[in-house]
């Protein structure tokens, strides 16, 4: 397990595909699970998101907000208050294995199971039950998906994976504290009215674990950070070993970095 801590956007993105490329090439120390935080809020998009008609860039820039792309699908998140993790490993690791909604089951019951360790009854929403799929959403949180976690009903966890190559890479945003307004501010809307409306159906959908606790502030890193290790443990039967980049993986996070991540031609790609 990889514990980064708070780094920038472009920085998590691509120390997370240096993951999936050192997995690919068979290296050791697969599956591994990365958790992290985001140096300054970061506005991230989907890999196939339109930034033109979700993001309000300008509203973006007037709050020093960056945004990233990332290798991921899903909608836009707004990362802020928040412990994010990512899972990298190869497809055919019993962990992992099965199709994507197979193996993102398997993930989600560890996340439920550290859920439980703070106290928090979790669900997951079985295939086929959720509401209908608004296509026009721009946020990762009015998103559906089979097998989302839960509690009180509310979506907690948003998340995402690619597959290449035979290796698989998950991210996921934990949210420990919400501010909506600031969510929805960053969104483009074809009007006020469409706004107000997405503003109500996320406040309706989606909470943090801080709130979902009765806290009046986010629940701080440290301790879903520990809840997660607990989590992932006895879901999986796994013992957590610290961990750190290769050589390697340093330098190939830096490439990324300058060369795709932090690179306008990437990131508004579409």
């Amino acid at each position: 397990m990889l514990d980064s801590g708070p780094l920038d956007g472009a920085t998590n993105m691509a120390v997370d595909e240096a993951l999936l490329q050192s997995c690919i090439a068979g290296e050791a120390g697969f599956p591994a699970l990365r958790l992290f935080a985001w140096r300054t809020p970061t506005l991230s998009i989907g890999i196939m998101q339109e930034v033109e008609a979700d993001v309000d860039c300008e509203v973006l820039a007037g709050l020093h907000i960056p945004l990233v792309r990332r290798p991921t699908g899903g909608r836009a998140v707004l990362h802020e208050f928040e412990l994010t993790y990512s899972i990298v490993g190869n497809e055919r690791d019993p962990l992992l294995s099965g199709n994507v909604v197979e193996s993102y089951r398997k993930i989600s019951d560890a996340l439920v199971a550290a859920l439980g360790c703070l106290g928090l009854q979790a669900t997951l929403a079985p295939p086929g039950s959720h509401h209908v799929a608004d296509h026009h959403a721009a946020s990762c949180f009015e998103q559906p998906a089979d097998y989302e976690v839960s509690v009180g009903g509310r979506k907690v966890i948003g998340s995402a994976q690619a597959r290449r190559h035979g290796c698989i890479l998950q991210q996921g945003s934990i949210l420990l504290g919400l501010d909506v307004c600031k969510l929805v501010s960053v969104l483009r809307f074809d009007s006020a009215n469409a706004r107000e409306v997405a503003s109500q159906r996320l406040a309706q959908r989606m909470t943090s674990v801080g709130a979902a606790l009765g806290l009046h502030w986010p629940l701080d890193y440290a301790t879903m950070a520990d809840a997660l290790r607990h989590g992932f443990t006895q879901s999986m039967g796994i013992v957590l070993t610290d961990g750190e980049l290769s050589a390697a993986e340093q330098a190939a996070a830096a490439q990324l970095r300058a060369e795709k991540y932090a690179n306008d031609a990437w990131t508004l790609l579409r």
